[in-house]
């Protein structure tokens, strides 16, 4: 996938932030790497002749590497939290233990 998330870093540079269309020769991507951004949702294919495109990126194509910022940094706080929360409880108890024996 890193791979194909360098074609769509070129491709939201070279549209502009998205406000142009991209013609599929500037694109730095291959035919096969643009099918699976345009299967993803990330980038649309518009005919331009002769077996040409057009490149249009999508609204989720802009928003991908956001998105995946936010999923990373989630994943980490709610695995650091729930470690946290685990190692509290087992303390506690331990001291609960400790305690109700004594």
């Amino acid at each position: 996938m890193k791979k194909y998330e360098s074609d769509l870093k070129k491709l939201i540079e070279a549209s502009n932030g998205g406000c142009d269309l991209v013609h599929q020769a500037d694109a730095a991507a291959g035919e096969a790497g643009l099918r699976f951004l345009s299967a993803k949702s990330l980038i649309s294919l518009l005919p331009a002749g002769d077996g040409e495109f057009w490149i249009r990126i999508e609204h989720p194509g802009l928003v991908y590497f956001d998105d995946k910022r936010e999923r990373r940094i989630t994943w980490f706080t709610e695995h650091f939290l729930h470690f946290v929360g685990g190692f509290a409880s087992g303390i506690l108890v331990t001291v609960a233990a400790q305690f109700l024996i004594a």
